[in-house]
């Protein structure tokens, strides 16, 4: 079975001169983990701690092609200043970050059901399959340490609000094994190079 890393190699071998390419940020250290650990109100992922630890942190480095931003340890706790609720990960805060000039798009949702969605699900990315389009994918843990997708449009964010109700009931995460996630959404990067090269022709 093929490793996280060998399907990063094949992303860059696939997207080399398509100008489309993938780059890794710092790992993460022991120190470094601690501070975000105390910074954050969720517990890391034994998973994702190893992510963070052996990767880094993954990012797009064209505007062009397929999109993933997973931001480093370092990345995060650099964002406290100028954005404390994107250091806190939670899911409804990271949407937000994502999509800043979507309008007010949980009107409607309590400020209780906000702060639920934010404790028990933590947002570490996302993908774009189209640097173009308005099609989105969050990456995210929920409590129990597993992992899922929640797809939306960053023009309709407010169509997410029935799924999101949903997920204060239960969550929908499937996925127990995080490598294996992100080899599908790189998988997916690869077989979109050549449509988005097309698109932007």
């Amino acid at each position: 079975m093929q490793t996280l890393n060998q399907a990063i190699a094949a992303y860059r071998r696939k997207a080399d001169g398509m100008q489309s390419d993938l780059a890794q940020a710092q790992q993460a250290d022991a120190a470094q983990l601690a501070a975000l650990a105390g910074a954050i109100p969720h517990i890391l992922p034994a998973q994702l701690i190893v992510l963070y630890q052996s990767i880094g942190g993954l990012h797009s480095t064209q505007a062009h092609g397929p999109q993933l931003q997973i931001d480093s340890v370092q990345q995060i706790l650099a964002s406290r200043s100028a954005n404390p609720a994107r250091a806190g990960m939670g899911l409804l805060d990271s949407i937000q970050y994502s999509a800043p000039r979507s309008p007010a798009w949980w009107d409607g949702v309590n400020a209780e059901e906000v702060q639920q969605l934010n404790r028990e699900y933590l947002c570490f990315g996302w993908f774009k399959l189209s640097a173009q389009g308005n099609d989105m994918h969050w990456l995210y843990a929920d409590y129990f340490g597993r992992f899922g997708i929640l797809h939306g449009k960053t023009d309709r964010l407010h169509e997410l609000q029935p799924v999101l109700r949903q997920m204060l009931a239960h969550s929908p995460a499937r996925q127990l094994f995080l490598p294996a996630l992100l080899q599908d959404v790189l998988q997916q990067m690869e077989q979109a190079l050549p449509q988005a090269e097309l698109l932007r022709a």
